[in-house]
């Protein structure tokens, strides 16, 4: 069990409070030990976990000059804790196993017990199903011993799942029986919930008693209508639709698949609702409706890419502006150097205030301090944002290739896979032809449309004027007139700053032509030795620019703002409703 000094953030000062006794008491080196251990516990519940890790380097580092194990084992786990959240599984396992050498050598039997259930959890994770028995099982042992009763109900389900993996489903059924015991004597509702769904898992996946089995899983589910989980409730209601779709009682599966796709909506989580989708396309496809199937599919493909794309496209393009050059990777160098060096002072000040409280005169310049560090700190967290970037674009891009194009070619296969069992009925191979060649037509737009992504084919073959000329020809139309107006636009502007006014003028047309329900589109472009300045103007129905921004979500105004943020540039709109809308937009060129 992950040590915690702090529950949440709300509650951290008033855990520093009650340190301060324990504080006054303790050895210098065990006092500082503690404190960048607890420090360490803050950043890691704000999800900053590399600076979580240097703290706790620093209390390992402290603990043993105070020869204090029971602090070295402990800041250790939470290392090892670290790792674990960050996938690292050879780091997670060499700093339990160096945890757990100090542990037992200093005869700390609780700690001991932590470890060998966090090892147990890592073997599992990673399908060694026999090593993971074996630590969940000395941990049970050891919190047994302590008379631990919610460690022991913890352990119990480990070695539970242990032998689920294994496929022994007998050995599981016992020691989740066991687990309940413990759990009802406890009156945990949320845990015995949980163990009801695995103990009918259970009976259904071993064919042993379907209606029992599913008997477990209603009950589970209500008990977690009592405790109005949402997020577990939508997780019970996919599952039991999923053992009714497989036991062949499609009615069933659909009745609690709609219960799931209505609090999915409601609770408007694209993760959730996605999950939901692809059981619904798992359903219609052991049904035979490979139409409704693909349709259902397509859904799920459309969100799980839709969450991954958000905004990437326009960080790379950024990241390219920003941070290509060595001059900025030397900039990036100093001020995490910086920032290092006011975390040292600001965690010194600290200090010394739990300790005595003697600089209480100092109040006035720490706080200039703190501020100083929170501009660098948020400065960092850029960086490492739009370094990140690049990574998961590359990843976008093959998920989109995988999960879009990939599933599209996998339905043109399945069709010409059945085409031999029509070819003595002219109509029905007619159809299925016909259908594959649509959906080769859709296949082959994706991957235009990924090609138009990474850059716009005008911005390639041609200069931003004429790529410009080429989208207004293009979008140009009875209903909407746009008047498009250069003067003296070079050709030789950097490449990316050239994508990044086409992607603004476009991304500006779309919700001109989504939104504003204008007739007429003024767009004026104009460069100088010092900037490139943009006009652009439609008598649309116009709207508020501050509860727009407010609601904006993914591709709308804050995404044109982003652009033009990250190339140092400024933009005013001005709009009101009904008398249409001004965007003016400036952009340095120094």
């Amino acid at each position: 069990m992950k040590e915690r000094i702090f529950e949440d953030d709300q509650k951290s000062q008033k855990s520093l409070d009650s340190l301060k006794p324990v504080l006054e008491k303790a050895e210098v080196d065990s006092l500082w030990g503690l404190y960048y251990r607890t420090i360490s516990t803050l950043l890691s519940n704000q999800m900053e976990k590399d600076k979580a890790l240097e703290n706790l380097n620093l209390s390992i580092s402290y603990y043993q000059k105070a020869k204090n194990p029971k602090g070295v084992a402990l800041s250790m786990m939470n290392k090892g804790n670290i790792f674990l959240f960050q996938g690292k599984t050879k780091e997670t396992l060499s700093t339990y196993l160096k945890a757990l050498e100090i542990t037992n050598k200093n005869n700390l039997h609780y700690e001991s017990g932590l470890l060998y259930k966090n090892i147990g959890v890592l073997y599992l994770n990673n399908e060694k199903f026999d090593e993971a028995l074996n630590y969940s099982t000395k941990s049970y042992n050891i919190f047994k011993n302590l008379n631990k009763d919610e460690d022991m109900g913890r352990a119990l389900v480990n070695i539970g799942n242990s032998y689920y993996m294994k496929y022994d489903f007998d050995k599981a059924l016992l020691y989740y029986n066991e687990a309940m015991v413990i759990s009802e004597k406890l009156k945990d509702s949320s845990n015995i919930a949980k163990l009801l769904n695995n103990i009918g898992a259970i009976y259904i996946d071993d064919k042993r008693d379907l209606k029992k089995g599913m008997g477990f899983l209603l009950k589970s589910l209500e008990i977690k209508k009592k405790l109005k989980d949402q997020n577990s409730l939508l997780l019970q209601y996919n599952s039991i639709a999923t053992y009714y779709a497989g036991a062949g009682d499609f009615a069933a599966a659909e009745a609690y698949l709609r219960q799931a796709l209505e609090l999915a909506k409601k609770s408007n989580n694209k993760d959730e609702l996605k999950e939901v989708y692809e059981t619904y396309s798992n359903i219609y496809e052991e049904k035979g409706d490979f139409g409704k199937a693909l349709n259902y599919y397509k859904l799920y493909s459309g969100i799980k890419d839709s969450i991954l794309n958000k905004e990437n496209i326009e960080i790379l393009e950024d990241l390219k502006i920003k941070y290509k050059t060595a001059e900025k990777d030397a900039e990036i160098t100093t001020q995490k150097s910086k920032l290092f060096k006011r975390n040292v002072l600001v965690f010194a000040l600290i200090g010394l205030l739990l300790l005595a409280f003697v600089y209480y005169k100092n109040y006035q310049n720490n706080q200039k301090v703190k501020l100083q560090k929170e501009i660098l700190y948020q400065q960092d967290l850029a960086t490492k944002a739009v370094m990140k970037a690049e990574d998961d674009e590359r990843k976008r891009m093959a998920l989109h290739l995988h999960d879009g194009i990939g599933t599209l070619l996998s339905a043109i296969n399945m069709n010409i896979n059945v085409l031999k069992d029509f070819k003595h009925n002219e109509n029905q191979f007619s159809n299925v032809l016909t259908k594959t060649k649509s959906i080769l037509d859709d296949a082959i737009t994706d991957v235009r449309d990924l090609s138009h992504q990474i850059m716009p084919n005008m911005l390639i073959k041609n200069s931003l004027s004429n790529a410009l000329r080429d989208l207004i020809e293009k979008t140009n139309s009875p209903k909407l007139k746009i008047i498009l107006n250069i003067d003296g636009l070079k050709d030789d502007i950097d490449q990316n700053i050239q994508v990044v006014i086409y992607r603004i003028i476009q991304e500006c047309i779309n919700n001109i032509i989504k939104h504003a329900d204008a007739q007429s589109v003024k767009i004026s472009i104009f460069q100088d030795d010092k900037s490139i300045k943009i006009k652009i103007i439609d008598d649309g129905k116009g709207f508020d620019p501050l509860a727009q921004t407010a609601k904006s979500e993914g591709m709308g105004l804050e995404n044109i703002k982003s652009r033009i943020e990250f190339l140092k540039g400024e933009i005013q709109i001005e709009s009101v409703p009904d008398q249409g809308t001004n965007v003016q937009v400036e952009i340095p060129l120094i």
